[in-house]
């Protein structure tokens, strides 16, 4: 026989073996919130960093901005390559896939000229930068703070 047994200390301990890490990742990255907060930080890569979610700037992988663009006088430089227009296109980023470990950006990147931002750009433009993913692991620990007291104070 256990000393512990029909303890409270008990109790809890066999809550805590009970934890699944993998069901409380997926239960956070469903939350409205969290999936705002993941498009936003990847949309802000491209608008405000000018950059895909490998660091890169998207002036080094499609070009600059060409002398047409550059008279509409919306674009800071020819190098600050942001991939918005309209918003169209940011505004289509959601968060997809969610897994026990994992979860996938996607986008609709065909523009209505038939130009596939993806196949220009290339996918990474769909993800997040490290520097991004430590800002939403940042964000992410109030949200397991309260799953996990959930779970354990019963």
């Amino acid at each position: 026989m256990n000393l512990f047994s029909k303890t409270a200390l008990f109790d809890l301990s066999a809550r805590i073996k009970k934890l699944d890490e993998g069901r409380i990742f997926m239960e956070i990255m469903k939350n409205e919130i969290v999936q705002k907060l993941v498009v936003n930080l990847n949309t802000n890569q491209l608008r405000f960093d000018f950059m895909n979610s490998d660091g890169i700037l998207l002036s080094d992988i499609g070009g600059e901005y060409s002398p047409t663009t550059m008279q509409g006088g919306k674009k800071k430089s020819k190098t600050s390559v942001d991939l918005y227009d309209t918003g169209d296109y940011h505004e289509s980023f959601r968060v997809t896939a969610i897994t026990r470990s994992s979860f996938d950006i996607t986008s609709d990147p065909v523009k209505s000229d038939g130009t596939n931002l993806l196949q220009e750009w290339g996918k990474e433009i769909e993800g997040l930068t490290f520097e991004s993913l430590e800002k939403l692991i940042t964000f992410m620990i109030e949200f397991y703070r309260l799953k996990l007291r959930e779970y354990l104070v019963q």
